[in-house]
């Protein structure tokens, strides 16, 4: 889905068991859709997972 410009973005907000999956399909490619960004309550517990998606979003931290 790389060039669609028309794509909605979501980002998600913890990356608990529900957040991870939702976050890798999103990074897999759901129709009209594109991963932007994800929060987490420890960032450097989530980095190995996000390092495991091919697109680079950025993490917040959760209270943000």
């Amino acid at each position: 889905m790389k060039g669609d410009d028309n794509r909605q973005t979501v980002a998600v907000a913890g990356l608990g068991a529900i957040g991870r999956v939702l976050a890798a399909r999103l990074d897999a490619g759901l129709p009209g859709l594109k991963l932007s960004a994800v929060a987490a309550r420890d960032i450097g517990k989530a980095k190995p997972f996000l390092d495991s998606l091919s697109a680079s979003v950025p993490v917040l931290p959760l209270r943000d």
